[in-house]
């Protein structure tokens, strides 16, 4: 079966300017984040924390193997703040979308779903769910 590989950026990159997202926060709905994929499957991890190119502001960075097209649910509810379609662009995540979750405390935390191989309805300034 063909792969994709799926970038949840939990420390994304610096250039973002991306603040980490925390697994124990809940956001302002008081729900905690989740797996970007359904209840009850489980993934692989295909890079981890701190390892190969997760370093410096990518060190919380988890890759995961979703099946080629899979779809890839909102860890938590927040406004998209960037799309980008462009498979080749700069950063290195290809095809991405960037969501701002707000939590508990007041903060803001970002998600980066990066390495997608298409990104739908996606569009900046949509809630996700």
């Amino acid at each position: 079966m063909k792969r994709a590989h799926v970038l949840l950026a939990v420390f994304a990159a610096m250039i973002l300017g991306l603040h980490p997202v925390l697994a124990d926060e809940p956001d302002n709905t008081g729900q905690r984040f989740k797996f970007p994929w359904a209840d009850g499957i489980s993934e692989p991890v295909t890079q981890s924390i701190n390892t190969g190119s997760h370093t410096g502001g990518l060190i919380y960075s988890i890759d995961w193997g979703l099946a080629y097209n899979s779809y890839v649910p909102a860890s938590g509810q927040g406004e998209v703040t960037q799309v980008n379609t462009d498979p080749g662009h700069l950063s290195g995540f290809g095809k991405f979308v960037v969501q701002a979750v707000s939590i508990n405390s007041g903060a803001t935390r970002y998600v980066l779903y990066g390495h997608l191989c298409a990104i739908g309805q996606a569009s900046v300034g949509q809630t996700l769910y």
